[in-house]
C-alpha cells in the first residue's frame, strides 16, 4: 500500500513538472514581449522599487490632475510595486516641467528627455523632462500619460522598416505614433504582464515558445539591413580584402599586357593609350563591384532588385571616359618633369602635385558643372576623395623619389 502511495505521489510530481514544461502562453502579449526583450543592448527594463512621483518647475493644476489619473491607472497594473503621487515624501521619479531645453553635458546639441538610474538590474530613481515649447497646454497634457507609462516599462518594438506596428507607446521614439496617444488596452496588458510576480519565469518559457518571432526578426533585420548587424555597420571591412586581392590581380594582368605591348607597339604614346584604356576597364570593373557590394550590404532589399544596377554602370563609364584624356595630360607632365635637370626633391614635389592636386581640381570642376545643387553630402564625398588622392599621391611621390635617386 505504501508503495502505491509513493507511486501516486511521484506520478503527481511528474505531472506537475510536465505541465510546467508544456505550459502554453497566449500569443498576446508574449510574442510582443519576446520581440521587445530580444535586443541584448536595450532589453525590457522596469522599476525594482516603489515609485513616488513628484513634480518640479512650471506645472499647472491641470498637469497635476492628469498625472494623478495616470498614476492611479498604472498603480492598478503593477503587482510587484506601488506607484503614487506625493508632495510630502521624497520622490524618486520627478517630472520636471521647463520652458527651456536641458542639454546633455557631453553633447550640448543633445536635449535630455529622461534620466533613469539603475540598480539591481532595474530602475530606482529618475527624471522626466517635459518641455513647454511650441505646444499648447492641452497638447502637453496629452503626452504625459504615454511619457510616464513608457518610463514605467522602458522598452521598444524592434520595428523592421517593412512592417508598421500598431499604435503603441512602445513604438521607437520618432516612429509612427507613440508621443501623444492614450494608453490603450494592449499596452496596459503588457505593463501588467511585465510587473506580474512570475514574469521572469514565464519570459524563459516565452522565448522557447515564440522562437519563431526571433527568427523572423533576424530575417527582417537582414532584409532591412539593420545597423545592429556588424556587416551592415562596417561594410568596408567586408569589401577591403577582396578588393585588394582583385586589385593585385588586375595589376599583375596589366603588367603582363604591358610586357606584350612593348614588343608589338613601338610608339610610346599609342602603347600608353592602349594600356591606359585596358587599365580603366579593370578599374571600372573594380569600382562597379565594390560599389554594388557596398549597396548590397547597406541598402534594404526593397530599394534594389539587382546586384549590379544600371545607374552604377552608367556613372562608372562616364567617370572613366572623362578620366581617359586626363591620363594623357598627367603622362605628359610626368615626362616633362623627368626630363628636367632640377633637383630630386623638386621633381618629387611636382610628381606629388600632378598626381594629387591636379586630379582633385579636375574632379571638383567636373562635380561643379555636373551637380545642380551642392550639399553637405557632396562636400563630404569631395573631402573623402581628397584624402584618398593625397594618400595615393604621397605613396607615388615616395616611390618616384627613390627611383630618381637610383637613376642619379
Amino acid at each position: 500500500m505504501k508503495k502505491l502511495h509513493y507511486f501516486i505521489v511521484l506520478l503527481f510530481i511528474a505531472n506537475i513538472s510536465f505541465a510546467q514544461e508544456t505550459e502554453k502562453l497566449p500569443e498576446f502579449p508574449w510574442a510582443e514581449i519576446v520581440e521587445m526583450n530580444s535586443d541584448q543592448f536595450t532589453p525590457i527594463r522596469k522599476w525594482v522599487t516603489d515609485i513616488n512621483i513628484g513634480v518640479k518647475g512650471l506645472y499647472t493644476d491641470a498637469d497635476i490632475l492628469v498625472i494623478k489619473k495616470t498614476v492611479k491607472k498604472l498603480d492598478s497594473l503593477t503587482e510587484t510595486i506601488s506607484i503614487k503621487f506625493t508632495n510630502k515624501e521624497l520622490p524618486n521619479l520627478i517630472i520636471h516641467f521647463s520652458d527651456t531645453p536641458i542639454h546633455s553635458e557631453d553633447n550640448f546639441n543633445s536635449t535630455i528627455h529622461a534620466r533613469l538610474d539603475t540598480q539591481y538590474d532595474g530602475y530606482v530613481k529618475g527624471k522626466i523632462y517635459v518641455y513647454k515649447i511650441d505646444k499648447t497646454e492641452i497638447e502637453i497634457q496629452k503626452t504625459l500619460e504615454a511619457r510616464i507609462a513608457k518610463t514605467i516599462v522602458n522598452a521598444s518594438f524592434t520595428h523592421p522598416l517593412k512592417k508598421e506596428r500598431r499604435h503603441s507607446i512602445f513604438n521607437p521614439m520618432g516612429e509612427y505614433s507613440n508621443g501623444d496617444i492614450p494608453l490603450n488596452e494592449k499596452d496596459m496588458t503588457i505593463i501588467k504582464t511585465v510587473y506580474a510576480k512570475n514574469f521572469d519565469e514565464k519570459s524563459i518559457i516565452a522565448e522557447k515558445q515564440f522562437d519563431v518571432v526571433l527568427k523572423n526578426l533576424r530575417n527582417d533585420k537582414i532584409s532591412d539591413r539593420d545597423r545592429t548587424i556588424w556587416w551592415v555597420k562596417n561594410p568596408i571591412s567586408v569589401i577591403i580584402l577582396p578588393a585588394i586581392i582583385l586589385l593585385l590581380v588586375f595589376i599583375f594582368l596589366v603588367n603582363k599586357i604591358n610586357q606584350a605591348l612593348v614588343l608589338k607597339i613601338r610608339k610610346d604614346w599609342l602603347r600608353f593609350g592602349v594600356l591606359a584604356f585596358i587599365s580603366l576597364i579593370f578599374v571600372s570593373i573594380l569600382i562597379i563591384l565594390c560599389s554594388s557590394t557596398y549597396d548590397f550590404l547597406t541598402l534594404p532589399q526593397k530599394y534594389y532588385s539587382k546586384f549590379i544596377r544600371k545607374d552604377t554602370i552608367i556613372s562608372t563609364i562616364i567617370f572613366s571616359t572623362a578620366l581617359f584624356p586626363f591620363l594623357f595630360l598627367f603622362r605628359f607632365i610626368e615626362i616633362k618633369i623627368q626630363k628636367t635637370t632640377i633637383s630630386i626633391f623638386t621633381k618629387t614635389m611636382l610628381i606629388f602635385l600632378s598626381t594629387g592636386f591636379l586630379p582633385f581640381v579636375s574632379f571638383m570642376l567636373l562635380m561643379y558643372f555636373t551637380v545642380e545643387t551642392l550639399n553637405n553630402r557632396n562636400y563630404e564625398f569631395a573631402a573623402t576623395v581628397f584624402v584618398y588622392m593625397m594618400v595615393f599621391a604621397s605613396v607615388r611621390a615616395l616611390i618616384s623619389y627613390f627611383i630618381f635617386k637610383e637613376k642619379n
